[in-house]
């Protein structure tokens, strides 16, 4: 029993390491939920239950679960690097739930799952893109309007919890994601840049280039800037699909912003719902969610 204890400590130990910050909105793959731990955004709440539950929260009430309360214990919910999104228990890695993407996602890579302000739950994946300056590294940037953190924290006030956006949405002039204490913002000046505590470290470097400028992902998975005006584009990624689907832009943790995509899988829990049956969803609230 002793020893039985000792291994469940050990894994829960290494899984920390792992595990997602409650004041997330997504899960990215080789992350963990463990129970009790939440993805959050705006009034929606996706929880890990302690009950080896995996349910989705509107405003306290259930709208989509998985069922499995009470089919197990000491349960943490994992995102593989094949898209897969899986209930596992704590001591042999059973598996008791999965979305059952593996094959959708066709091949090993990144992957986020994101909790949207729309209450939808989508799987977004592979990575196709991304700013590579997760390490504490330097690059050269010019034409960057330096602005204060004083600047930047007023500014992230209008978006304070938004660390996503999904295709078909944009960022207008002095908007922002942030997440800890970097901020991407869509200047004035038409530059895109992040920001590690009012320090620049990545930029498009389209300051001056045009005025009256937005930062839009597109259906196809192409991130631009471009002129409100005429759609101009001054700037893009150079990611642009063939096939035209969703996808979703990330300021991650580790400072990389990650554009993923297509979508391969949602709860279809997006507003309006038209409801469905729920069994085994255990009623929770605010204590329950901490970790």
């Amino acid at each position: 029993m002793a020893s039985k204890c000792a291994i469940i400590l050990l894994i829960f130990v290494s899984l920390n390491a792992l595990v997602c910050c409650n004041a997330d909105s997504f899960l990215l793959s080789g992350n963990v939920l463990i129970g009790g731990s939440s993805l959050r955004n705006k009034d929606y709440v996706f929880t890990m239950q302690r009950d080896c539950n995996l349910v989705l929260y509107d405003r306290g009430n259930p709208i989509w679960v998985t069922s499995t309360g009470g089919l197990a214990s000491n349960c943490y919910c994992y995102l593989g690097n094949d898209g897969n999104l899986m209930i596992k228990t704590l001591v042999d890695a059973k598996v008791i739930w999965s979305s059952k993407t593996q094959e959708k996602g066709k091949h090993i890579g990144n992957y986020a799952l994101v909790l949207q302000k729309d209450r939808n739950v989508v799987m977004y994946g592979p990575a196709i893109w991304a700013t590579a300056i997760n390490a504490a590294s330097a690059m050269s940037i010019t034409k960057v309007m330096n602005i204060n953190v004083t600047d930047n924290i007023a500014l992230s006030k209008k978006n304070e919890t938004d660390n996503v956006l999904v295709s078909g949405s944009s960022l207008s002039t002095g908007s922002t994601l942030q997440i800890k204490d970097y901020v991407l913002i869509m200047q004035e000046d038409c530059n895109l840049v992040i920001y590690d505590r009012g320090q620049p470290i990545w930029a498009t470097n389209t300051g001056g280039l045009a005025r009256n400028c937005i930062c839009y992902l597109g259906n196809d998975g192409n991130l631009m800037v471009r002129t409100s005006f005429g759609g101009r584009i001054i700037w893009s990624s150079n990611t642009r699909r063939s096939d035209i689907s969703r996808y979703v832009l990330v300021l991650q943790r580790d400072r990389n912003l990650v554009i993923y995509g297509p979508a391969i899988d949602a709860s279809n829990t997006n507003l309006p719902s038209h409801g469905m049956s729920i069994t085994k969803a255990m009623k929770i609230n605010e204590s329950s969610t901490s970790v």
